[in-house]
């Protein structure tokens, strides 16, 4: 009848939980939850939601699609809980709702608001889900019923002396299986096949020790004179072009190269900042605290930036330090493509939510 999808700011834990049988009147309340009724269900149980937020799942809202901006709070700064996106709404004597946007981490903001809001002229994407702001401020959601806690322990406490009667049996059947295991065979043949192709691979491209590359490492500050912005959402990859380290530019406005085969005493004569600020493209996707490019792949001196939020491809003349970027119009909507790679004079990006 409906899902649940939760914020867990990051982009590996599960979000997604399925329901059925809903009350929710005796749900619990949650600022990182998110309930969607599915449009399948039988909606006269859910008549008494009229005067609750209304959620609709992958749907974004922003002039000229559906809404207006709400001057100064378009993009409220932070990562916030749906708790304080929806009083911020609420405090808003304007607001008609708020666009939700799940970017994976704890920091980006995700929270905007809107005002004259017609579903009927949004769009449809994967990335955003818009919550209409109630018509009446919602009654007080009752107390968690006390009966679930016991049945959990009574479910826990039932199973452990059903499974230790049952540990008599494994010993006859550990002994058989042991000898049958196919363990040491495989093992060796693994090895053996790992260890000549790695030595094979490392040897003709370097003429330095194979073995102090693999277990030498070593970290570079970046100048002060080239801090960014956003630091910790400052770039999404690395791509190596001749004897520099280009590092993809995400939200912010600058692409930073590293000499790899420079002075590591002088930090500040091997690293070089780029600024791509003018670009208007640019301008207004970070205008909105949406990302740029996220991956890279190299064709000689040319590196590919794959676009994220951004409507346009990122291409960056190593040799030259120059810029620009060619229309991806055709891939609609945010969070497209994740990677790339390079394969002769082509480059293929990985598709995100593209």
């Amino acid at each position: 009848e409906g899902i649940v999808m939760v914020d867990t700011k990051d982009a590996y834990t599960a979000n997604c939980y399925f329901r059925r049988n809903i009350d929710v009147t005796q749900c619990q309340v949650d600022p990182n939850a998110n309930l969607f009724i599915a449009p399948k269900s039988d909606m006269t149980r859910f008549e008494a939601l009229g005067n609750a937020w209304r959620s609709i799942h992958s749907t974004n809202c922003y002039p000229g699609k559906g809404a207006d901006l709400i001057a100064g709070q378009d993009s409220l700064p932070g990562h916030r809980s749906l708790a304080d996106c929806e009083k911020a709404c609420m405090a808003a004597p304007t607001c008609d709702g708020l666009v939700w946007h799940d970017f994976k981490d704890a920091t980006s903001s995700n929270c905007y608001l809107r005002a004259n809001v017609v579903l009927a002229n949004c769009v449809h994407d994967s990335a955003f889900n818009i919550k209409l702001r109630p018509r009446n401020p919602p009654p007080p959601m009752p107390p968690t019923p006390p009966a679930t806690p016991p049945t959990t322990t009574k479910a826990t406490t039932s199973k452990p002396p059903t499974t230790k009667p049952a540990t008599t049996l494994p010993p006859t059947t550990r002994p058989t299986t042991k000898p049958t295991t196919t363990e040491p065979t495989t093992k060796p043949t693994t090895t053996k096949k790992v260890i000549p192709t790695t030595t094979k691979r490392l040897a003709p491209t370097t003429t330095m020790n194979p073995t102090a590359r693999l277990t030498r490492f070593s970290a570079v500050m970046l100048p002060d004179s080239l801090r960014v912005e956003k630091q910790s959402l400052a770039f999404e990859g690395v791509v190596a072009s001749g004897l520099y380290a280009v590092f993809v530019p995400s939200w912010q406005a600058s692409i930073v190269m590293y000499n790899v085969a420079g002075d590591p005493t002088d930090s500040d004569l091997n690293f070089e900042k780029i600024d791509i600020a003018t670009n208007d493209k640019v301008a207004a996707v970070l205008d909105k605290g949406l990302g740029l490019f996220a991956g890279g792949a190299a064709v000689g001196e040319t590196v590919v930036f794959a676009p994220y939020d951004i409507d346009v491809v990122g291409i960056f003349d190593v040799g030259a330090k120059s810029f620009k970027t060619v229309d991806a119009s055709g891939a609609e909507g945010f969070c497209k493509f994740r990677g790339a790679a390079a394969w002769r004079s082509k480059v293929v990006f990985a598709p995100y939510y593209a």
